[in-house]
C-alpha cells in the first residue's frame, strides 16, 4: 500500500468491530500501520528511525482490538512508556473526538526530546514522569491522571450506570504497557494499575519475549536473564497469564475451586487473556458479563461435587502458586 492520506486512513479505521473478511482486516491493519507510519512510532511496520519493516508489526493487532472501543465517548487511556510521544500522538488521531485524556508514563525522557504532536486534540496528552518499577512510583502515576487513589467499588459503578449515584473517581478505558519491558515491572505494573481499569475495559502488555531471556542481558539498563520457556515468574510473565487462562475458566469448570493467581480482587475481575504475537491482551468484565458470571458459578455448582475434586491437582496447583516469588 502506497502512502495514504490522513483521511483516507481514518475512514478504512472507521469501523465498529471486527472485519467482516480477511480482505477487509487486512486493509484494516494496513491502514493502521500508515497512522503509525505517519507518526513515526515503532509498533507498526517501521522501526527505530522510520527503517521499513523493522517495527514491532503490532498494527494488525491494534486494528483489531482497538476498533470495538473507538466509537466509544468519554474514553480514557493510558499507556506506560510514552517515550517520545509518538504512539500517544498515533491514539489521539485515531480516537479523535471520542477520546477524552490519555495520559502517557514517560521515564527518562526530557520535554526537549519529545515529538510535537499536530491536530485539534493534542491538548488531551498529558505526560506524567515516573517509574514503574518502583509501586511508589505507580501511586503518584495514579493519583495524578485520575485525581485519586480511591477505587470505585462495583455497587457504585452498578448504581452509576443506572443513574442512581454521582460519578466517582474516573479509570481508565486502556492501559497500553510498552514500558521497560521487564517481566517483573510489567507484573507488578498490571497487578497495580488493573484496579482502574474501568469495566468492560483492556489492559495491553507489549514485548512480552523478554520473558524467555535465559542468560544475562540488560534493557534499558535493567537486568534481565531470570526467565526462560517454561521458567516460572516473575521472570517470566508469560507463565503467569496462563494461569489466568485457568483463573477465566474457573467459575464454568471448577466453582468450588479457591485459589489466587494476582490477588482475589483480580481475578475475580477478569473476563478473558488473549496470547497475540509478542503481547498479551486482557480484557476486565463488563458489568453484564460480571452478573452473568454469578449466574453461571451457581448453575455449576449444581453438577459438581468436592468429591469431583479430591484427586490432589488442586491442592499440587495451590501450593505452586504458594511457592511463586511474589516480590513484585
Amino acid at each position: 500500500m502506497g502512502h495514504l492520506t490522513t483521511l483516507t486512513i481514518l475512514a478504512l479505521l472507521a469501523t465498529r468491530g471486527h472485519a467482516a473478511n480477511p480482505w477487509e482486516q487486512d486493509a484494516e491493519a494496513d491502514a493502521m500501520a500508515e497512522l503509525m507510519r505517519e507518526h513515526n512510532t515503532d509498533k507498526g511496520t517501521y522501526g527505530i528511525n522510520m527503517m521499513p519493516r523493522a517495527g514491532a508489526h503490532y498494527h494488525s493487532m491494534y486494528a483489531s482490538i482497538l476498533a470495538p472501543y473507538r466509537h466509544r465517548t468519554g474514553l480514557v487511556m493510558a499507556e506506560v512508556g510514552a517515550n517520545q510521544g509518538d504512539s500517544l500522538n498515533t491514539w489521539v488521531k485515531y480516537f479523535g473526538d471520542s477520546l477524552k485524556k490519555i495520559f502517557g508514563l514517560r521515564y527518562g525522557i526530557s520535554d526537549s526530546m519529545m515529538h510535537p504532536c499536530e491536530g485539534a486534540h493534542c491538548s488531551k496528552i498529558k505526560i506524567i514522569d515516573s517509574d514503574q518499577s518502583k509501586l511508589s512510583e505507580l501511586r503518584k502515576f495514579v493519583r495524578e491522571s485520575l485525581g485519586s487513589e480511591t477505587i470505585p467499588r462495583a455497587e457504585h459503578a452498578l448504581s452509576l450506570a443506572k443513574g442512581q449515584a454521582k460519578p466517582g473517581p474516573s479509570r481508565y478505558d486502556i492501559i497500553i504497557d510498552d514500558g521497560s519491558h521487564v517481566p517483573k515491572h510489567m507484573l507488578l505494573t498490571f497487578r497495580h494499575l488493573w484496579p482502574y481499569v474501568r469495566p468492560g475495559g483492556m489492559y495491553v502488555i507489549e514485548d512480552i519475549g523478554f520473558s524467555y531471556v535465559d542468560a544475562p542481558s540488560k534493557i534499558y539498563g535493567y537486568q534481565l536473564g531470570d526467565g526462560g520457556i517454561g521458567q516460572p515468574p516473575p521472570g517470566n510473565l508469560v507463565e503467569k497469564f496462563k494461569q489466568v487462562a485457568d483463573l477465566v475458566s474457573r467459575q464454568w469448570c471448577q466453582p468450588l475451586a479457591n485459589y489466587t493467581v494476582f490477588t482475589p480482587e483480580v481475578d475475580r475481575s477478569i473476563w478473558s487473556v488473549q496470547f497475540l504475537s509478542g503481547a498479551i491482551v486482557v480484557h476486565k468484565q463488563s458489568l453484564g458479563q460480571a452478573t452473568l458470571i454469578t449466574h453461571v458459578r451457581k448453575v455449576a455448582m449444581k453438577s459438581v461435587t468436592p468429591k469431583m475434586y479430591a484427586g490432589g491437582s488442586l491442592k499440587a496447583w495451590r501450593l505452586k502458586l504458594d511457592a511463586e516469588q511474589r516480590d513484585w
